[in-house]
């Protein structure tokens, strides 16, 4: 917060050794690490100083020949409405976290961030990190692990699953089968919204519509699909405990969801966003988008580069790049969220 200028007023720090001092005692200057001991981290003007908790940590972790982890999550939820307050926030904790590792050789940071956060990052030497990087994505069996998880949790569900399965002994999500978890699944979920030989199973469907244009599926919309399709189900059916129709009806709530949860993430695009509103088909021309923008900021050009490649709400058609293609589609995890009305099925 010093480096980017956001800190300028220091009055807060007294505040909270005060507020410190009243609830919990003085600043400690001996704390107890559980894998470490007993270390001592206040040496300066009796104040604790992160670079000496860092140095004692790394000497003592090299003296015992062992590494330890320092893992930041959730950082990408920092100044949530200004992007640029929080590209520059990020780049700057990026940094110290590579000056870090180079200084303390045996203390690892490990940062989690959205894809499409730390591709608009820029910082120095950001290509060092290129070859360090893994991209984690929730591939089906993943996700259909992860709903069962939380399905499973509740014992009236165990017991319905456990009296229609009685020949499955394990229930352990973790040690399960794949046909077992499969079989598991369609004993609480429906096997299809809509019957036919040719239609989606139900873990198909919602994957589906909960895919943005860069092809990332995300565990908070599948489990605002369980979540709000069993909240639907007034009463289960005879063979699943939630039906096709109510995972289907759930799917408007999940894409008005989406769209006013992550889009809010975007507030100078707003504009753009509305521009959706009252369209009766999810697929554009490069013409019809730049009519639709014209007059908004950022100008079309700009706008179809982050939509396309950040955000996730226009998909390039024909297998050409935002930059050459002329038409685009958006996703169905958008459509009813930004208000475009289509015939037929969602």
């Amino acid at each position: 917060m010093k480096t980017i200028g956001d800190a300028s007023d220091y009055r807060i720090l007294p505040i909270l050794r005060n507020l410190w001092g009243s609830l919990v005692g003085r600043v400690p200057k001996v704390v107890k690490i559980p894998f470490l001991g007993e270390i001592s981290i206040g040496y300066k003007w009796g104040e604790v100083s992160p670079s000496d908790v860092l140095y004692d940590l790394n000497d003592l972790l090299g003296k015992r020949q062992s590494q330890a982890w320092i893992v930041l999550d959730k950082i990408d939820e920092i100044f949530p409405m200004d992007a640029a307050a929080r590209n520059e926030a990020l780049s700057h904790l990026m940094q110290t976290c590579m000056e870090c590792q180079s200084t303390y050789k045996n203390i690892k940071f490990r940062v989690f961030l959205r894809s499409d956060i730390w591709a608009s990052l820029s910082f120095t030497n950001k290509t060092h990190l290129s070859d360090k990087t893994l991209n984690l994505r929730w591939d089906r069996d993943r996700l259909r692990s992860l709903l069962l998880k939380r399905a499973l949790v509740n014992d009236d569900v165990l017991e319905y699953c456990k009296n229609k399965l009685q020949d499955c002994k394990d229930f352990d999500v973790d040690t399960m089968r794949v046909e077992t978890q499969e079989a598991v699944f369609y004993t609480i979920f429906d096997s299809q919204i809509y019957k036919g030989a040719n239609e989606a199973t139900s873990l198909g469907w919602m994957i589906e519509r909960a895919t943005d244009s860069l092809g990332g599926v995300y565990p908070r919309e599948m489990i605002m699909y369980g979540n709000i399709s069993s909240e639907r189900q007034v009463i289960p059916r005879h063979d699943c405990l939630i039906e096709g129709a109510s995972i289907r009806d759930a799917y408007y709530e999940v894409s008005r969801l989406r769209c006013e949860n992550y889009l809010a993430e975007f507030p100078a695009f707003n504009g753009h966003f509305e521009a959706f509103s009252g369209k009766t088909t999810s697929q554009f021309s490069r013409d019809e988008l730049v009519s639709m923008f014209k007059g908004l900021e950022p100008r079309f050009e700009a706008a179809v580069r982050e939509l396309s490649t950040n955000v996730g709400l226009l998909r390039p058609l024909d297998g050409k790049s935002y930059a050459t293609a002329e038409r685009f589609q958006i996703p169905r995890l958008y459509v009813a969220g930004l208000g475009i009305v289509t015939r037929g099925r969602p």
